[in-house]
């Protein structure tokens, strides 16, 4: 029942989703900061929302060349750093008292089902792929 399309069909969506949100980051840091209640786009803020999404695209780009692989130990680290950016994700969110808006919220949503999807492939890797966890 744990088909391997399932890691496949995670990293593309998280590379989709990635580049999404890095090309909005990347291209229209105003519209970026506005939409999360962030202050004023000042130069410093506007750079660092660029920077922002540059650092999205390429994590967007890695995980659709990782829906290529076949269940590689890279590709279970690469399962294993998706999680741990969307945990760390919601840490920062939620470590600052600010007015939480909508851009907030669907943020945390996308986190959460992220969390859920790669744990259940790491959870299940063995049963997706044939391997062990921790074996090379």
């Amino acid at each position: 029942m744990h088909s391997p399309i399932i890691i496949r069909v995670v990293f593309l969506a998280a590379g989709v989703v990635g580049l999404l949100f890095g090309l909005f980051f990347l291209l229209g840091p105003d519209q970026a900061i506005a939409s999360y209640n962030l202050g004023a786009a000042t130069l410093p803020a506007l750079l660092f929302a660029r920077s922002t999404g540059a650092a999205l695209v390429s994590l967007g780009v890695i995980n659709l060349l990782a829906s290529l692989d076949r269940g590689s130990l890279a590709l279970r680290a690469l399962a294993l750093g998706n999680l741990v950016i969307h945990v760390l994700s919601i840490f920062v969110d939620f470590s600052e008292n600010y007015p939480k808006n909508a851009g907030i919220w669907v943020a945390l949503a996308i986190h959460i089902i992220f969390i859920v999807a790669f744990g259940y492939c790491l959870i299940h890797w063995r049963e997706m792929t044939g391997q062990r966890l921790l074996d090379r």
